[in-house]
């Protein structure tokens, strides 16, 4: 880390856990809501650190809250169907959005899939008002 100060793996760990309750599936609530709670908290995470040298931590986090948010998202919809045209309506292939909804796989698993990135890009959680972590910390660099 060239001398700067890092985040500490013990910080990471501690800012997963509150994603994880922020995002538990069976809550009940909105995306909206998940996602206006995650930006309330990811940015007074982040102000604290903004002196860090934590791009790529930050990347990393930056996905893993998009996975999270896409197992949201898909278990939303409950069943096959409605996810099937869930995917279809925010653009995937409909061959492919019908293979993941008839998946007896997990929603964790699901929300990996490429039929769910293509729908739930980065750009569409963008126009959801997810504020982007790295985006955030470059503008302090500046």
């Amino acid at each position: 880390m060239n001398g700067k100060p890092g985040i500490s793996p013990k910080s990471i760990t501690r800012a997963k856990e509150k994603i994880r309750q922020i995002t538990r599936r069976n809550r009940g609530v909105s995306l909206t809501q998940v996602i206006i709670e995650l930006n309330l908290f990811l940015m007074g995470w982040l102000t604290y650190y903004r002196f860090a040298a934590c791009r790529f931590e930050l990347q990393c986090l930056d996905e893993w809250i998009r996975r999270k948010l896409r197992c949201y998202r898909l278990k939303q919809c409950k069943r096959g169907s409605t996810v099937a045209g869930f995917l279809k309506k925010l653009g995937a292939s409909p061959s492919l959005a019908h293979r993941v909804a008839s998946s007896g796989k997990g929603w964790w698993r699901l929300s990996l899939t490429r039929p769910s990135h293509q729908a739930m890009s980065a750009d569409w959680f963008g126009i959801q008002g997810l504020k982007p972590l790295v985006l955030k910390y470059d503008s302090f660099k500046h």
